[in-house]
This record gives C-alpha cells, sequence and structure tokens, in this order.
C-alpha cells in the first residue's frame, strides 16, 4: 500500500502502516502472547503509538531527508 501511496503522495505512505498495524498488532498480542486486554483497547493504544512513531518521527525523518538527500546519499 506505502508504495501505490507514495507514487501518488509522499506524506501519505505512512498511513497502510499504521492502519495494518493498528488491526492486526493486538490480535496477535491476544492470541499469540496470551493478552488480557480488550481488542478495542489495544487498537487505541497501538493506533496512537504507530500516529506518534510512524506518523510523527517517520514524517520528521522523511522531511530531514529530504532537505538533506545530497549529503547522506553521497555516491
Amino acid at each position: 500500500g506505502s508504495y501505490y501511496l507514495g507514487k501518488k503522495n509522499k506524506w501519505l505512505v505512512c498511513l497502510p502502516p499504521i492502519l495494518s498495524n493498528t488491526i492486526i498488532v493486538p490480535w496477535v498480542l491476544r492470541y499469540a502472547y496470551g493478552s488480557t486486554d480488550l481488542i478495542p483497547y489495544a487498537m487505541l493504544t497501538v493506533g496512537i503509538g504507530e500516529i506518534l512513531a510512524i506518523g510523527v518521527l517517520g514524517n520528521l525523518l522523511l522531511l530531514a531527508l529530504e532537505r538533506n538527500h545530497r549529503a547522506v546519499f553521497t555516491q
């Protein structure tokens, strides 16, 4: 999903991993690790973490790399 959205708008690249992790990770926590949290609560907390980690920090990294790409990716 990120690959196709990145072609249209580079700022939307973070949406597919945020959405997929928000939906999948709570179920993995429940069935693989035996977490007793409610699924909606786990989805909320995982979703908030994903928004902060991928949405905010990822876009800040994208902005920093975009501004300094010549210094970082020299050939």
